[in-house]
C-alpha cells in the first residue's frame, strides 16, 4: 500500500475579519442610535397627545358647565313664563 499525504493549509486573514467586524459594530451602533431616537420621538409624541387630551378635557368641562347653566336658565325662564301665562289666563 502506498502512503499518500494530504496537506491542508488554513490561512486566517485577521485584518479582513477585523475590518468586517468593525463594520458590523458600526452598523449595530447606528441602528441602536436610530432606534433610541425613534423611541424618544414616540414618547414625546405620546406626551404631547396626552397634554392635548387634558386641555381638551378641561375645555369640554367648561363647555358642559356652560350648557348646563344655560339649560337651567332656559328651563327656569320657561317655568316662570308658563306660571305667568297660567295666572293671566285665570284672571
Amino acid at each position: 500500500m502506498a502512503d499518500k499525504n494530504i496537506r491542508v493549509v488554513v490561512k486566517a486573514e485577521i485584518a479582513s475579519f477585523k475590518r468586517d467586524m468593525d463594520a458590523a459594530l458600526a452598523a449595530a451602533k447606528k441602528t441602536a442610535a436610530e432606534t433610541d431616537k425613534a423611541g424618544k420621538a414616540a414618547e414625546s409624541g405620546i406626551g404631547r397627545l396626552a397634554q392635548t387630551a387634558q386641555r381638551q378635557e378641561k375645555a369640554w368641562d367648561q363647555i358642559f358647565t356652560g350648557l348646563v347653566a344655560g339649560g337651567t336658565a332656559i328651563v327656569a325662564g320657561l317655568g316662570l313664563a308658563t306660571k305667568g301665562a297660567t295666572e293671566y289666563a285665570m284672571e
